[in-house]
């Protein structure tokens, strides 16, 4: 009799457990950064110096480049959370920044970093917008 229930144990458990496995990331998800929509372009690969941080290489996007130089990529990670990559000063100073809502950052020069479509701390009338996916605002 105790034989039969732990099997069914077993099963049941490998059965939930198969449910939490990472899957694809789905990069045109509702509420997602329409940016993720569009195809990605040879130009959407991030510079070798950038730090490895488990950004998933098919969701990179790049968004372009600021008044003063800097750079700008958003990505996904695995946990289905968004980034931004920047490189504020154009000369490899790398900073990323991901969540999975709410996202805001600083960089090194003291620039406020935010996703366009939901800004949190920046206010898009008075932000600088680089492509169609960030906002930067400079001290």
């Amino acid at each position: 009799m105790r034989r039969p229930v732990r099997i069914a144990l077993v099963a049941v458990a490998a059965s939930v457990l198969a449910g939490c496995t990472a899957g694809p990331v789905a990069l045109g998800s509702p509420g997602r950064a329409p940016i993720f929509d569009r195809a990605q372009t040879d130009q959407d690969v991030l510079p070798d110096d950038v730090p490895d941080d488990g950004y998933v290489a098919g969701s990179i996007r790049y968004v372009g480049e600021d008044s003063v130089g800097g750079r700008y990529w958003v990505a996904l990670r695995e946990d289905e959370s968004e980034c931004i990559i920047a490189d504020a000063t154009g000369a490899g100073d790398w900073a990323g920044f991901c969540a999975r809502s709410g996202l805001s950052g600083t960089l090194l020069d003291g620039a406020t970093v935010e996703f366009a479509t939901a800004p949190q701390n920046l206010d898009p009338a008075s932000a600088e917008r680089v492509g169609d996916a960030i906002l930067v605002e400079r001290p």
